[in-house]
C-alpha cells in the first residue's frame, strides 16, 4: 500500500474542499504518507526511490516538518502546508497528520508501550503528545484555527483527540479527523440481538454513573462538568467501521444517549457520559480519557468487511466505493440536552442541508 498511483485516491484530479468525500480522502492520504515515510527510512528509500512525497504533493501539499519519537527516532508524524497560490476556499493551511502503531522491529517496542499508555489513559505524559501539542501551539501564534486541522489514524487517532480536548479548552476548535479511534471498552454494540444489547448497555452506563457518584465527592461536580462541557464547541470526525472492535465502541456510546433519554435516565447519563470507569478506579484526577466526547460527527462505514485488516485499515477511507452513514451527535450544555442531525451522503463542511432526525 506504499505506491499512491497503485493503491490511492489518484481519481480525485479536482478537490470539492467542500465535499466530505474528498475531504476524508485527502486527510486519509496525508496520514498514510506518514506511514510510508517511516517505511521509506526503514528500507532506505531516499530520493527518487522514496514512495511517500505523492500521498500528499498529488493534492499540492508540502511537507514542512517531520515529527519524529525522541525514544526510538521513528517518524510518527508530520506537517502539511497546502502550497496552491490560490488557496481553495475552505481548504487548510496546515494539516497535522500522526499515524497509528506500526508492527515493525523497529516500531514495535515503543509503539506498544504507548498503545499500554492509552489503554490506562496516561497518553497525555508521553513525548508523541507533547511534541503534537507542542506543533500545534506553534502554528496557531502564526496561523488562525480553522486553517489548522488535525488528523489521525488509531494510535495517533487517540493521541489527537487529548490535543484536540486541550485546545478546545483554550478556545480553539479545530477541524479534526480520526479514523478508526480506539475506545477503551468492551464493544457491547457488537451483540445481534438488540434487546440484550440494549439492556447491557443501559446497565453499564448505571454502573459507571452510580461508581462516579460514590467516588466523586460532590463538591468536585460542577468542576468536571465545566471541564467536560467547554469541549462542546468542538466536533471531531471520527471514522469507524462496526466490524472492527478497537473502534466500534462509540457507535454505542453516541447512540444509548438517545435510549437513556427515552427511558428517562437523562440525568443519569449526563454523569456516565462523562466519566471513564478507568480513571474512576484509579482515582486519578490528571488522567485524561480518549473516549469521552459530548460533541462528535460519526461516519460509520456501512459496506461489510470480510476480515479484521479491512475493518481496521485506513485505505477504506479513500475508497470511493465505501458506503458511509454520518450523524452528527451535539450536546447542548445551556440547555442540558442531546441533539442528533443526520448528514446527507456528500454533506458539505460548513452544514448545508443538514436534517434534524432527534432532539432529546
Amino acid at each position: 500500500m506504499d505506491e499512491f498511483s497503485h493503491s490511492g485516491p489518484s481519481h480525485l484530479r479536482r478537490i470539492d474542499w467542500d465535499d466530505a468525500y474528498h475531504c476524508r480522502a485527502v486527510v486519509a492520504s496525508l496520514v498514510n504518507g506518514v506511514y510510508v515515510m517511516e517505511r521509506d527510512r526503514q528500507r532506505g528509500r531516499q530520493g527518487s526511490q522514496a514512495l511517500a512525497p505523492p500521498w500528499w504533493e498529488f493534492f499540492h501539499f508540502q511537507l514542512c516538518h517531520v515529527l519524529v519519537d525522541e525514544v526510538d527516532s521513528t517518524i510518527f508524524g508530520a506537517v502539511y502546508k497546502f502550497v496552491l497560490p490560490d488557496r481553495a476556499r475552505n481548504a487548510p493551511a496546515y494539516v497535522i497528520a500522526l499515524r497509528g502503531v506500526m508492527l515493525t522491529p523497529a516500531t514495535s517496542a515503543c509503539d506498544s508501550k504507548l498503545v499500554a499508555m492509552c489503554v490506562s489513559n496516561m497518553l497525555h505524559r508521553g513525548s508523541r503528545f507533547k511534541s503534537a501539542l507542542g506543533v500545534v501551539e506553534h502554528l496557531l501564534h502564526s496561523v488562525r484555527a480553522p486553517n489548522v486541522w488535525l488528523a489521525g489514524y488509531a494510535l495517533g487517532a487517540a493521541i489527537l483527540v487529548l490535543v484536540g480536548k486541550k485546545m478546545a479548552r483554550k478556545n480553539f476548535a479545530l477541524k479534526t479527523y480520526l479514523f478508526n479511534p480506539p475506545f477503551m471498552t468492551v464493544p457491547l454494540g457488537r451483540i445481534k440481538y438488540r434487546n440484550l444489547r440494549d439492556k447491557l448497555m443501559t446497565l453499564a452506563r448505571l454502573l459507571k454513573a452510580a461508581t462516579a457518584g460514590a467516588l466523586n465527592p460532590p463538591k468536585n461536580e460542577p468542576l468536571v462538568h465545566d471541564k467536560f462541557e467547554v469541549l462542546a464547541c468542538w466536533e471531531p470526525n471520527l471514522f469507524v467501521n462496526p466490524e472492527d472492535d478497537l473502534c466500534s465502541g462509540y457507535i454505542g456510546y453516541f447512540e444509548l444517549r438517545t435510549l437513556m433519554e427515552l427511558i428517562g435516565a437523562g440525568k443519569v447519563e449526563m454523569i456516565a457520559m462523562q466519566n471513564s470507569l478507568i480513571n474512576l478506579a484509579r482515582r486519578d484526577s490528571d488522567a485524561e480519557s480518549i473516549d469521552t466526547l459530548p460533541t462528535a460527527c460519526l461516519t460509520t462505514n456501512l459496506c461489510p468487511s470480510p476480515d479484521f485488516k479491512l475493518a481496521h485499515g485506513i485505505e477504506q477511507w479513500w475508497d470511493n466505493r465505501t458506503q458511509c452513514r454520518s450523524v452528527l451527535h451535539r450536546f447542548l450544555p445551556k440547555e442540558r440536552k442531546f441533539e442528533m442531525i443526520e448528514m446527507p451522503p456528500r454533506h458539505t463542511q460548513q452544514g448545508r442541508g443538514r436534517k434534524v432526525v432527534a432532539k432529546l
